[in-house]
């Protein structure tokens, strides 16, 4: 398999749990239960989805690393913005600075 059809089909299963996880929820969600069992059952499953997914997710296997992959790119690209972010405050700052010092620039 090609390194993008392995992506593919990595993203495809990790879609394929995710969507398993909210169809889990969901069938909890119309359940004919009480409100307080229905509650407590829903603690009990967010309580222990971590330990299972770690249970689940080998660190050794091609979905783990793959998640992690996209979990560093996730994150550079978060970091990416919030820098142009910051960056473009810095320099609304520093123009507004030279124009109460009555600096042009233009």
């Amino acid at each position: 398999m090609a390194k993008s059809d392995t992506d593919g089909l990595y993203a495809f299963l990790l879609g394929a749990v995710i969507g398993g996880v909210v169809a889990g929820f969901a069938a909890l969600l119309f359940a004919p239960r009480p409100g307080r069992e229905f509650r407590q059952e829903i603690q009990h499953s967010l309580r222990h989805l971590p330990d299972w997914l770690e249970n689940e997710l080998e660190p050794e296997s091609q979905a783990r690393q793959w998640i992690d992959k996209t979990r560093y790119r996730f994150e550079d690209r978060v970091n990416d913005v919030s820098h142009s972010l910051q960056s473009a405050r810095l320099a609304k700052a520093k123009a507004r600075e030279d124009r109460a010092a009555g600096i042009e620039l233009n």
